[in-house]
Order: structure tokens, then sequence, then C-alpha cells
């Protein structure tokens, strides 16, 4: 499985591998550099089969943290939010 989306989504497949190896309690995407929330989505969803946390990293203003917080509102997954405060 991650040998094809390492194919179809470039440097996403080697996070793929390392979630399904084990080797990380939490992933820290950023909702601006992610490629927005449906790609985020994307990202935390790989991670929550592997049973690894979402802790979004987040140091873009208040409409990052608005976009970040409707995505967590609806995953299992989500740990806590960064906030710049």
């Amino acid at each position: 499985m991650a040998a094809q989306i390492d194919a179809d989504r470039g440097a996403l497949g080697r996070e793929v591998e390392l979630f399904v190896e084990g080797h990380g309690d939490f992933v820290q995407p950023d909702v601006t550099n992610a490629g927005g929330i449906a790609e985020l989505a994307f990202i935390t969803t790989l991670a929550a089969t592997s049973y690894v946390c979402f802790a979004p990293h987040n140091p873009s203003g208040s409409l990052s943290t608005a976009a970040t917080l409707q995505l967590a509102a609806t995953l299992p997954n989500f740990w806590y939010l960064e906030s710049d405060s």
C-alpha cells in the first residue's frame, strides 16, 4: 500500500511507511502547507489507520485555527491543537 501511495503522492509515501512501521506517536500537518482541508483530512485518515494521533501544527493565525478545528471536530484521532497565542 505504501508503495502505491508513494507513486501517487510523492513524499507522502515515506510518512505512510513511518505510520505503518510504528515510528511515530503523532502527526503534525499544517492546513496551510498540507494543501488545504481535504489534504489534511487525507493525511490524518492515513495516520488513524495506524493508530497515530493528529496534533496539527498551527502557526498561521486565526483563519487556519478555525479551519483546523472544523476538521479536528470530525476526526477520532485528534489529540490537541497547537496555538500561536
